[in-house]
């Protein structure tokens, strides 16, 4: 026997029987041992390339923190929201009676616009940090289903972001993400669905954002019968976005809850999970 027969001897009989094992060693990142350890091997699909390799062990990351942080944030808008409702679209009603009267001076008014124009401002830079923060739970949630053996999803964790983005489309298909992810675990977790509780933050949601977008479209009248109208739908819009602000609390609250007693329990089989692109 040579010296490269003891060689070939010496190598470990996985690396000799497992099919394709050489041309993958360089693209495997964490490859399974053998016995592979307790968890899920999530294997996703989209189209046709795998990522990760199968065999890649796929541990489920909580997103409690990212929950927090999105619900912590949902708070500050919707107190925002309301100090909006009471401050400016209350506030502009009465302004506009005492202007009836000839009782508005130009003090009271520039002072009345700095407030609401500080409001506005707030109010925008909350708007983007709680969206960023939501769409980070969100797609870590998505991820996470497979992972814990609540089954397959039609997205991916990086559709359950981009979705958001596609004109007409994000009427419809991020509602579809919530609600599978929290029909799928609340299934896995024998909890009851939340489906009236969505289905009413994501009516007032719509309903808010379609009104807020078409008030930005009009001009702005002159005469105070207009001002009152476009004033009045402002506060429409308001309400129902604080009303979805409360709302959405209570999902991100109850799909987390969901996702943690799926994680805490630990037995999860091996899931492939195939994903449609997006």
């Amino acid at each position: 026997m040579t010296d490269g027969d003891d060689e070939r001897e010496a190598q470990p009989q996985d690396a000799v029987t497992r099919p394709g094992a050489a041309a993958n060693a360089e693209a495997s990142v964490v490859a399974v041992p053998s016995p592979a350890p307790a968890g899920p091997l999530v294997e996703w699909k989209t189209g046709s390339e795998m990522a990760p390799l199968p065999g890649v062990l796929a541990v489920p990351r909580s997103a409690r923190t990212r929950a927090w942080v999105a619900i912590a944030l949902l708070l500050a808008c919707a107190v925002v929201w309301a100090v909006a409702v009471v401050v400016v679209d209350l506030g502009a009603f009465a302004l506009f009676d005492r202007a009836a009267t000839g009782q508005l001076g130009m003090v009271e008014a520039d002072a009345f616009d700095s407030q609401a124009a500080t409001i506005a401002a707030v109010s925008v830079g909350l708007e983007v940090l709680t969206a960023i923060a939501f769409l980070a739970w969100l797609s870590r949630v998505v991820e996470n289903v497979p992972r814990t053996g609540a089954g397959p999803t039609k997205r991916t964790p990086r559709g359950a972001i981009g979705w958001w983005f596609v004109p007409f489309a994000n009427f419809v298909v991020p509602y579809q993400i919530v609600a599978e992810t929290n029909r799928k675990l609340a299934r896995a977790t024998a909890r009851r669905s939340l489906t009236i509780l969505l289905a009413a933050w994501w009516v007032f949601w719509v309903l808010g954002g379609v009104i807020g977008r078409l008030l930005r479209m009009r001009r702005m009248p002159d005469d105070l019968p207009g001002l009152r109208e476009i004033v009045g739908q402002s506060l429409a819009a308001d309400v129902f976005v604080l009303a979805a602000a409360v709302l959405a609390v209570a999902v991100v609250a109850r799909i987390q809850s969901m996702e943690d007693e799926r994680i805490a329990a630990g037995d999860r089989p091996a899931t492939n999970v195939e994903a449609a692109p997006g």
